[in-house]
């Protein structure tokens, strides 16, 4: 190797290990948090379907107690209080969304007639950072922006069979005003995605 391609070599060396501790999640190391690219963010929640899964036989439904990782917050310092009122809005947006096409009842009441039971866990629920999305030059960075991201199962509540599931992670939108309060994109995700599971369930 003659010395113009060994001096180009060294030269790259340290853009590659850059590269490398990248790739490798060095400043980024949640599987969930998705690229700075909001196209990139919502492509849709990612949809399994249980092969000849048929809801038209359910007229109920059975909304669970919601659950909430333990690392959903991603370090930051959110109440038990919080997470409580998290779960209830959750809960409360599902029982709203398929209250419109099922009738709402318990798990224990499940069982005189085909009931779907809906499963939901909060995988991600990381806060805005109001302050830091005042200013255009920080909404570019995207640094107080929040996200969050859910699993939701259907299943039939009398074998426990998995009908169908989705996953989704959602961060907050540039233009949108969710990203002016602490809680806002988590809490539109819980409309959105409580909405999409109704859909699922056709």
């Amino acid at each position: 190797m003659n010395r113009r391609l060994l001096s180009l070599a060294l030269l790259a060396l340290p853009f590659a290990t850059l590269a490398a501790c990248r790739g490798g999640g060095a400043f980024n190391d949640d599987p969930y948090r998705q690229g700075m690219v909001e196209a990139a963010i919502d492509d849709g929640p990612k949809i399994v379907r249980a092969d000849g899964a048929d809801f038209s036989k359910y007229a109920s439904v059975a909304i669970e107690p919601v659950a909430i990782d333990a690392d959903a917050t991603q370090g930051d310092d959110v109440s038990a209080e919080q997470l409580d009122k998290l779960r209830a809005q959750f809960s409360t947006d599902l029982r709203k969304a398929f209250g419109e096409r099922f009738t709402v009842t318990s798990s224990a009441a499940a069982g005189a007639a085909p009931t779907l039971s809906v499963r939901a866990t909060v995988v991600r629920a990381v806060p805005n950072k109001p302050l830091r999305n005042v200013l255009p030059q920080t909404q570019l960075t995207r640094t107080g922006f929040g996200y969050a991201a859910v699993r939701v199962q259907l299943c039939d509540a009398a074998t426990g069979a998995e009908l169908a599931s989705f996953t989704e992670t959602r961060s907050t939108k540039r233009f949108g005003l969710e990203k002016l309060s602490e809680w806002g994109s988590v809490e539109k995700s819980f409309e959105v995605w409580a909405k999409q599971a109704v859909d699922i369930a056709k």
